[in-house]
């Protein structure tokens, strides 16, 4: 009798954790260049932005953020990356904004662009752009100042751009070795996996264990 209900519990306990508990899964990655860094201030231009790689596992693009300053409207981008400048159709464009009231520092917008599709580790450029021409902006970046404040996401980099409001990809680009303050978000391509037991689970785990009680009424009237 003993031996049967030591059964009973072990298969109680098997049945449980193989339909309640499921590893963690992961829905987004995030890259931040800020972790680590220094702000600095600074006039950008008309174009400034970041280059990024698709992170592995996460190639669809749901937001990123950039900080910066213009009384300007302005434009988000969003391109694919050559090394040396955008190629290409703009895989997004934001709606023409504003920052009102016009802030005299950097400050963050963000720009929701609605899962973009990306190659994963393929390189990207995200960025900002004002729509006047001989329009410009104050921009936070990571200051190379301080020793490893400079460059904290190794796969991307501040660029600067020509101010071509009409042909972000019709000019010379220039990158520099530190990084502009940029956040971007990305999520899996599928979506993710919940660990909570759904109801037919509820029900096949209620089942089995009351075919295991009847099984063990028959062993201990036998």
């Amino acid at each position: 009798m003993r031996m049967l209900q030591h059964e009973l519990r072990r298969a109680f306990l098997a049945v449980a954790v193989a339909l309640v508990v499921a590893p963690e899964v992961v829905t987004a990655q995030v890259i931040d260049t800020r972790i680590g860094g220094t702000t600095a201030i600074s006039g950008g231009g008309q174009t400034s932005g970041e280059t990024f790689v698709t992170p592995a596992g996460f190639p669809v693009l749901d937001t990123f953020s950039l900080w910066f300053a213009t009384g300007d409207p302005f434009q988000g981008f969003v391109y694919q990356w050559n090394g040396t400048t955008p190629v290409g159709s703009a895989l997004f464009a934001s709606p023409v904004m504003t920052q009102s009231p016009v802030p005299q520092v950097p400050q963050q917008v963000t720009f929701n662009v609605g899962a973009l599709a990306l190659n994963p580790g393929t390189q990207y450029v995200a960025f900002v752009q004002t729509a006047n021409h001989g329009g410009g902006m104050e921009i936070g970046y990571l200051a190379t100042s301080v020793p490893g404040g400079g460059d904290t996401y190794a796969s991307g980099t501040l660029v600067v751009g020509p101010s071509l409001p009409t042909n972000p990809v019709g000019g010379t680009w220039t990158s520099f070795p530190n990084d502009d303050e940029f956040v971007a978000t990305f999520s899996p391509a599928a979506p993710p996996v919940t660990s909570a037991p759904e109801p037919a689970s509820l029900c096949l785990l209620g089942t089995g264990l009351a075919g295991i009680g009847v099984v063990a009424r028959r062993r201990v009237r036998s």
